[in-house]
């Protein structure tokens, strides 16, 4: 079977090679199995990166990479991460997901259709989150943002046709901390599209139960309360304030990051703390389902309770997984 022209693989990396390494461990067979190109974009980095990526592309031959002279923001690695395939349609794809035989068989079925009008976009579920969603066609931009947008922060439940890539303005969305879903909006804005929406397969989380994701946990209430209200409320006038506020408040209350396992995490790591409640209290009934009333009270408690109760947890992750 000829390399894939339809399907490419991109993934961003900077100093993960521990989690690149067990990313591509998952999807190289998968890859493999569909004769699909992966594409990296190192930015930088200063572990042992090249060392995983040159190991990998020994295994697998089709896997290209790139590394950019000096270290940029993230949002810039992406867009490099996203020009460098020509084939149709693109995957970005994080190194703590992967994206199973039966999304890529669906991805597929979609697509190799030739009797199909065009499609600008796919979206899969990811652990089976989104349940009140039906698979089907999405093809009004209110819907698409009520209904959806919420989810489709998860960027690698994300495959963009690469009309879509050509024609996005990465510079508007660049340092939203959405980049990612603000391309995707903003392209289809005032337009006929087409973005195909699967509930019934899922990209999966490859961290490990009791294992911490790095990156933006430290900046989770800047991110998820004031970065994704100025991310939403900027959206071009024709997606209606209703529709921006429905997706601002179902993050909250669909994705899990302010439920009650995150918060006792949050307080336990110290990033909740009561400045955090007094800067954000206004924001909260817009972004949080929980109580303002609740939050308080986790702001309070003292860090030993939630020490403790994250500590005895870990210990029976820890033994549940060695038994």
């Amino acid at each position: 079977m000829p390399l894939s022209s339809v399907l490419s693989l991109v993934i961003p990396t900077f100093n993960r090679a521990e989690l690149l390494d067990r990313c591509l461990s998952l999807q190289v067979p998968v890859a493999r199995l569909f004769d699909v190109p992966i594409y990296i974009s190192d930015n930088a980095s200063t572990d042992a990166t090249a060392e995983v990526i040159g190991k990998w592309k020994q295994i697998y031959p089709h896997i290209e990479s790139r590394r950019n002279a000096s270290t940029v923001d993230a949002d810039a690695n992406f867009e490099f991460a996203f020009k460098m395939p020509s084939t149709d349609f693109v995957w970005l794809l994080g190194d703590t997901y992967n994206i199973s035989v039966a999304c890529m068989q669906s991805f597929f079925d979609t697509v190799g259709d030739v009797d199909r009008l065009p499609v600008d976009a796919l979206v899969f579920n990811m652990n089976g989150r989104v349940n009140d969603v039906p698979s089907g066609v999405f093809t009004e931009q209110n819907a698409l943002l009520s209904q959806l947008a919420w989810h489709m922060t998860c960027m690698s439940t994300l495959v963009y046709s690469r009309e879509l890539l050509k024609a996005a303005n990465f510079h508007r969305y660049r340092n939203t901390y959405f980049l990612q879903l603000g391309i995707i909006l903003e392209n289809i804005e005032g337009r006929p599209f087409r973005i195909v929406w699967d509930d019934s397969v899922s990209v999966s989380g490859i961290v490990r139960r009791g294992e911490q994701k790095q990156g933006w946990q430290p900046l989770t209430f800047h991110i998820w309360i004031e970065r994704w209200m100025n991310f939403a409320f900027s959206l071009p006038a024709s997606y209606s304030l209703d529709a921006k506020y429905l997706c601002i408040k179902k993050h909250g209350a669909k994705s899990g990051v302010f439920g009650w396992k995150s918060l006792v995490l949050l307080r336990a790591t110290g990033i909740l703390e009561f400045a955090t409640i007094r800067r954000y209290w206004r924001h909260f009934p817009n972004t949080v389902s929980l109580p303002r009333l609740g939050l308080l009270a986790f702001a309070i408690t003292p860090r030993l309770i939630p020490k403790i109760i994250v500590s005895l947890y870990l210990k029976f992750v820890r033994r549940k997984d060695a038994s």
